[in-house]
């Protein structure tokens, strides 16, 4: 992958928060509704430092 601000070679990351790797949430409103998750990817440029998230399991976020 390349980096959008300066077109060089980008790496994979690990982005973590304590012990545990980044996770988006998405729920609706409401006490007995069910939480649905995806784990983060993070992608760093070597040169610039510019950084990339992405869900790695988008689908598993939407709400029914």
């Amino acid at each position: 992958m390349k980096c959008i601000k300066c077109d060089t070679q980008m790496f994979k990351a690990d982005l973590t928060e304590g012990l545990f790797s980044l996770m988006l949430r998405n729920k609706k409103k409401g006490v007995f509704e069910t939480e649905k998750q995806s784990y983060v990817s993070c992608y760093v440029c070597e040169n610039c430092g510019y950084i990339e998230l992405y869900a790695n399991n988008p689908k598993d976020l939407k709400l029914d």
